[in-house]
């Protein structure tokens, strides 16, 4: 075991070094007090920085009782290989991690004053914390310091750190904020950049500073950043705050009694399990990073204070169930499309949670029949008559699915075939498309049950010219059944009304009557 005293070390001890063996990062009383005697402490914070240090082995702190100067260690371009604070008593010790790589840290129920973290990667454990603090910064990407660092450790390129799979796991922390940035176009195009995507930064006073990298959009979509998010009951929580990142996924869990606040950022996954927010929750222009279609999971949750707000949901292969929706606020939220809702979206959830139990299938309909018309009423609390529409006609297929398992064969206009009707003429009142091919599909039907009653024509044709002469002298006949009211002696050549032409017509009227109620329907959908 190596220790380093933080009132007593020499320059060598922190610039430069490996370390191969277990690290001790020490803060005696006795040397405190000789350092403060001797006026060697600043007197408002004392620090030291590591920096270029590898620690292949663990690194840990003690400090003894009695020292209450405010102390703050931190990490620039280093290799850590396991950080683990637990013997850490002092309320008065802050951490830094400026650039660096830490393959596990894990620091729970200690009393620090703050932790920090910006452009690192690695594995990180943050339980019962007062404060932390993480950013992923563009603007200070230093191209020379990172590639030093790259020849003292295992990686081969800067481009293996942007794919080390980087997770935080973050369980009742008071205060938490994620924060990122990126140069926008406009500030890329006046720099001059080079092949390696760098450019000269001419206010920077020291050369090794100079150098700054830009990601390129290949190189951002590398990274690989998670996030999960656990709130305890009774666990003290006063806000968290996720800004402006890249995320691979984001998860929320537990009942937070402080405000959430997710806002412009590009997340690929997001998952909110058994998750139950008492106070604020805001997503605030959230869309996937383009990868591909993303995730958004929504199980045995309430969102009642949640507000969408310009949320891409369309982008996102969308799982909810058992979740609570009646009171959530929905802003320039896009959903799929209906047909996405239900052939896509929703098409795992059954599997998901009812594999091969057929029993239980009409409870899954009826929770998300229900889910659906809380979504419904929701937006029509926001007055967002489009996707409170498109919430009705999902919920109805939902209820269609219930009434079928529970009809009985010999009730045929049952609320099954009502439903199914509806779904099929214009998709419980929202597919003006439907309605048209279904007008189309019942006037060629009855057309040609109509002309196969004539007797100036044979039911047996002997090529397809003879199809396309009677299509053509027939055609006629399309527009009479296209009209309601017609006459009865207008479907058929003179002489040969029948009674078989009286049922075509009494039934076409009914059809094409009905269908043309369903295509006026559809098109009125937002004036209900």
């Amino acid at each position: 075991m190596i220790e380093i005293d933080i009132f007593n070390y020499n320059e060598e001890d922190v610039k430069e070094k490996v370390y191969n063996n277990p690290v001790k990062l020490i803060i005696k009383k006795e040397t405190f007090e000789e350092a403060k005697r001797l006026r060697k402490i600043h007197k408002n914070r004392s620090v030291i920085a590591f920096k270029h240090v590898v620690f292949n082995s663990e690194v840990s702190i003690n400090v003894d009782e009695g020292v209450d100067h405010d102390i703050l260690i931190s990490f620039h371009y280093c290799f850590i290989d396991n950080f683990s604070p637990f013997a850490l008593e002092s309320k008065n010790v802050s951490l830094y991690f400026g650039s660096s790589i830490l393959d596990s840290f894990v620091a729970r129920d200690v009393p620090l004053a703050s932790i920090q973290f910006n452009n690192c990667f690695g594995s990180f454990t943050l339980e019962n914390l007062k404060k932390c603090h993480i950013s992923y910064t563009e603007e200070n990407i230093f191209y020379l310091q990172w590639e030093k660092l790259v020849s003292t450790t295992r990686f081969n390129s800067f481009d293996d750190i942007l794919s080390i799979k980087t997770r935080f796991n973050i369980v009742d922390v008071i205060d938490v904020n994620f924060y990122g940035n990126e140069f926008d176009k406009e500030k890329r195009n006046e720099l001059q950049i080079d092949d390696n995507n760098v450019f000269t930064d001419k206010i920077a006073q020291t050369e090794e500073y100079k150098q700054k990298k830009l990601l390129t959009k290949e190189e951002k979509l590398k990274l690989y950043l998670t996030i999960s998010l656990k709130y305890n009951v009774g666990k003290a929580h006063q806000k968290t705050k996720i800004t402006k990142l890249l995320l691979n996924s984001i998860q929320f869990e537990g009942k937070p009694e402080g405000e959430i606040i997710v806002d412009t950022c590009k997340v690929d996954n997001i998952y909110m399990r058994n998750f139950s927010p008492k106070g604020d929750f805001t997503l605030y222009n959230i869309q996937t990073r383009g990868l591909s279609k993303g995730k958004f999971e929504v199980h045995n949750s309430n969102l009642d204070n949640t507000w969408f707000n310009s949320v891409k949901l369309n982008q996102y292969f969308i799982v909810f169930y058992r979740a609570s929706f009646i009171n959530t606020k929905f802003s320039s939220t896009i959903f799929p499309t209906t047909k996405e809702l239900l052939e896509i979206s929703l098409s795992s959830v059954e599997n998901i949670h009812y594999p091969d139990k057929k029993s239980d299938k009409e409870a899954y309909n009826r929770d998300m029949y229900e889910l659906f018309l809380e979504l419904k009423q929701a937006f029509e609390k926001r007055g967002n008559v489009f996707e409170a529409q498109k919430m009705k006609a999902v919920a109805h297929d939902f209820l269609n699915k219930i009434t079928s398992g529970n009809a009985r064969k010999s009730e045929f206009w049952n609320s099954t075939s009502i439903l199914w009707l509806n779904k099929i003429s214009n998709f419980h009142g929202v597919s003006v498309r439907n309605a048209f091919w279904a007008i189309f599909a019942s006037l060629c039907l009855f057309h040609w049950l109509n002309v196969l009653s004539f007797d100036s024509y044979y039911l047996t044709v002997n090529s397809w010219d003879e199809v396309w002469t009677i299509f053509k002298d027939t055609f006629k006949y399309i527009f009479v059944i296209a009209n309601p009211a017609h006459k009865v002696s207008s479907l058929a050549p003179e002489g040969e009304v029948t009674s078989y032409t009286y049922a075509v017509s009494f039934f076409s009227r009914i059809a094409v009557g009905y269908l043309y109620y369903q295509f006026i329907a559809a098109f009125r959908r937002f004036g209900k």
